[in-house]
């Protein structure tokens, strides 16, 4: 199917209802420290080879890492040898060669432990790169336990160094919450750290945080400043933004949000065929990614009967994928409760476990959606609270005073308070 450059219009104003989550959302790709290296000729390397036979630590990782390099004479089992001799010397950037030829297979084999142990002695030296690709595997949970704590003070500490990819990662958790207290604010200060250095993924979320006013002032002109920085500086999310690129030419994003977007585009059929079976393999292969929206869309189209033959229990499987893949994504809370206590079919209905992930909803939520409060105030009253139930529906109805269900449920619930018999 050919798509028009400006399907990014429809993905802006679709009105859809797949993720009904806010644009504070986000699912970062965390980053690895880039390095380059300059080859030398075959004089230079002599000269190294010869120092380093004497046992010249610094000969031997810099010879061990033009082994390990794509330059000409790479010999994988030649680098990794002198770099550990270098690094038995204590050798901090040898250490962190070896971490990283560890982490993606040396010798042609991974051993990601070995890779933690190096990286290790290197961040203990101070080594803003081992510091960082070592926060990313205590993050990612790769052979060692997964410490958001832990990543956090080690991208901090590299970021402090100037290290332009930790700074983004240590915004991501500021961002996210992760490791840390939520903090937008923060966060901008380390996207703009790294912006500085033109990295594109900061400079992209950058301009949302100044589109949605989230950690500062609300502006579109700064927006739209940064959005065309990261096109500039090679974006695809921010190509697509601007319309210079379609969603079906997006080829370096692998999170599933491309996937996810074009999805939306489908149903809404504007500017594009409106094709909600492909719409829907379009969904699938992004939660395939592991894009959590998509599993939320999923699951709401599922327990819904939308495009799809109802399947409440699969729905219910969509949305509990979402959590495990987002442990904050509070929309995802919030459907997965409102299923729990109006399934159609009655064996699934579960108001106990709904109150949990509806009360979980509320709190990674802020407290202030009314949705989110008229769901808890439905799970405490199913449960028995009537005045729980009334004191969350008023909330609710206070924050959305035109909402007709808001005040039948609330006038239902004083009922209820009143008359205690009738309660449940």
């Amino acid at each position: 199917m050919k798509l028009s450059v400006f399907i990014v219009t429809i993905i802006m104003l679709a009105s859809l209802d797949l993720s009904a989550q806010s644009g504070a959302a986000w699912y970062p790709i965390a980053k690895w420290s880039s390095s380059s290296i300059v080859c030398l000729s075959a004089d230079d390397r002599a000269k190294l080879a010869e120092r380093a036979e004497k046992g010249d630590e610094v000969a031997q990782d810099a010879l061990g890492t033009q082994y390990l390099s794509s330059c000409q004479g790479q010999d994988l089992v030649k680098g990794a040898d002198l770099l550990a001799r270098s690094a038995a010397q204590g050798n901090a950037h040898a250490e962190l060669e070896l971490g990283k030829a560890y982490r993606v297979g040396v010798d042609l084999k991974l051993n990601v432990p070995a890779a933690v142990a190096w990286f290790e002695k290197s961040a203990a030296q101070g080594v803003p790169q081992a510091q960082n690709d070592l926060g990313v595997l205590y993050m990612s949970g790769d052979a060692v336990p997964k410490d958001y704590a832990k990543a956090f003070k080690l991208f901090q500490a590299a970021a402090e160094q100037d290290l332009s990819e930790a700074a983004y990662n240590l915004a991501t958790m500021y961002d996210q919450g992760h490791g840390t207290t939520q903090d937008y604010q923060a966060a901008r200060k380390y996207y703009q750290q790294a912006a500085e250095r033109k990295a594109s993924d900061s400079e992209y979320r950058l301009a949302m945080l100044w589109e949605l006013g989230l950690g500062g002032d609300k502006d579109q002109a700064m927006a739209l400043r940064w959005v065309r920085r990261a096109a500039e500086d090679g974006s695809e999310e921010a190509q697509v933004k601007l319309g210079l690129k379609s969603p079906a030419q997006a080829r370096t994003v692998n999170s599933g949000y491309f996937q996810f977007e074009l999805a939306k585009a489908m149903f809404e059929g504007k500017s594009v065929a409106k094709d909600q079976i492909e719409a829907r393999k379009m969904l699938e292969k992004s939660a395939e990614i592991g894009y959590p929206p998509a599993f939320l869309a999923l699951g709401r189209m599922y327990a819904r009967g939308d495009s799809v033959p109802k399947d409440e229990a699969k729905g219910i499987g969509y949305m509990e994928q979402a959590i495990a893949r987002d442990a904050k994504y509070d929309e995802a809370y919030n459907a997965l409760a409102w299923v729990l206590l109006t399934a159609e079919d009655l064996k699934l209905r579960n108001p106990q476990r709904a109150q949990e992930y509806a009360l979980k909803a509320v709190e990674l939520g802020g407290g202030n959606k009314d949705y989110q409060l008229d769901t808890l105030a439905h799970a405490y009253f199913d449960l028995g609270d009537v005045n729980h139930a009334v004191e969350l529906e008023a909330k609710a109805l206070a924050l959305k005073p035109d909402s007709d269900p808001y005040k039948k449920s609330l006038s239902e619930y004083k009922h209820a308070q009143e008359s205690p018999v009738t309660a449940k």
